[in-house]
């Protein structure tokens, strides 16, 4: 009961204080606003990422192949010759490209190994990608291709050898290769099948949530200000002569930083979707059960860090670096896969990560609640140890 009354008290004092409002709601919208703006129309207008490939057979499997590459309405393909190649790449001129080798063609019926080579400059990294999905496709289906002919040969020749009819094994075989396209036609066969209109995601799908997530953060870890503050003007020592626990004031803390953060949470939220159109996903519930989850676990930060700084200036300069570096680490700034593989790894020290993982998947791809309750699980994890490390180091006197 206690530390109900001093969580209203916390409320009360936040909503009276105008630059706390200021900082808190006005200015998150502010910054969505001038970063949506400064996106512009990315998304929906972006182009088509064009590809280059080069072989350096004059005929054979993958001259084939390239031909049904051609032949997708829905890829944008281009077939260079592979010196040609090496100069645009070399000059600037495109990102990169794939490259058939010279024994392509005797590899995969032979049944030895080659490899398909992905040339790209260094920040070409959405041509690398593409390239190297593309490379991984035509392999995996040329293995497959082979390990069924050398399969079907085994089969056909223990099956005719009892028998001794060795033309019979001969013509079998032939048969199939020509049905694998070895004697004539392409191993690898592509399908593109488009099932509706490609919508890639607005610019607030993207930004909303990791503004939302960043500042939560970042307001309850402000919060441990005022809580350093108290403590230093003996508030909370008179508190507990009036028979507050430490409990009741931690909880007190607890609950008015939840509150307020809910409240800046809800306004967020309302303005992505009311005011920058965003898409609120397929199940709102996932984001609003992330958002709550965060919420508390954001808030027993704040208390973590009232626990550990002795000073108002130490816990705001403390609160100001933590979250400035969790914010871009954990995914607040760009998409975490945008980030190199051991950048993403690391990220995910930070609640952040976990909630704008969770976040994304609902509002982007439609996660529902039970797909995105590991993360949930983990954000949660978060907070319980924030928490409990703040019920062992927190000292309400001076």
């Amino acid at each position: 009961m206690r530390g109900w009354i001093l969580a209203q008290k916390d409320i009360r004092s936040f909503l009276r204080d105008p630059k706390a409002l200021a900082f808190g709601l006005a200015f998150p919208i502010l910054l969505v606003f001038f970063s949506i703006t400064a996106l512009g129309g990315a998304g929906a207008s972006d182009p088509v990422l064009h590809l280059h490939v080069a072989t350096e057979e004059e005929a054979g499997l993958s001259r084939d192949i390239l031909d049904v590459l051609l032949d997708i309405e829905e890829l944008s393909i281009s077939v260079l010759d592979p010196k040609a190649a090496e100069r645009a790449v070399g000059a600037g001129e495109i990102g990169g490209y794939l490259l058939f080798p010279a024994d392509f063609t005797e590899a995969v019926t032979g049944g030895y190994g080659t490899d398909l080579s992905v040339v790209v400059t260094g920040e070409a990294l959405r041509t690398r990608h593409a390239l190297e999905g593309l490379a991984r496709d035509i392999a995996a289906r040329a293995g497959t291709s082979r390990v069924v002919l050398d399969a079907g040969i085994s089969l056909l020749t223990v099956s005719q050898l009892d028998d001794a009819d060795y033309s019979g094994v001969e013509n079998a075989i032939r048969g199939l290769y020509a049905d694998e396209g070895l004697g004539g036609g392409p191993t690898v066969t592509l399908e593109a099948e488009r099932v509706g209109p490609i919508q890639p995601p607005d610019p607030p799908d993207w930004s909303v949530p990791g503004y939302v997530v960043m500042f939560l953060f970042f307001t309850a870890a402000l919060g441990a200000e005022s809580i350093v503050l108290e403590r230093g003007n003996n508030t909370l020592e008179r508190l507990v002569v009036l028979g507050a626990t430490r409990l009741d004031i931690l909880g007190g803390k607890f609950l008015g930083s939840s509150a307020r953060a809910m409240v800046q949470a809800a306004l967020l939220w309302t303005a992505g979707v009311g005011i920058f159109g965003m898409n609120i996903g397929r199940a709102p519930a996932a984001v609003l059960l992330v958002t709550a989850v965060f919420v508390l676990t954001s808030a027993a930060f704040g208390v973590l860090l009232a626990s550990l700084a002795r000073t108002p200036a130490a816990a705001h300069s403390s609160a100001v670096l933590v979250s400035l570096v969790a914010a871009p680490l954990g995914g607040c700034w760009w998409p975490l896969f945008l980030a190199p593989p051991w950048l993403q790894t690391v990220a995910r020290i930070t609640p952040h990560a976990w909630a704008n993982d969770a976040l994304l998947r609902s509002l982007i791809y439609g996660a529902t609640i039970p797909e995105v309750l590991g993360e949930v699980a983990v954000i949660a994890l978060f907070g319980i140890a924030f928490a409990a490390v703040a019920l062992v180091r927190f000292r309400p006197e001076a």
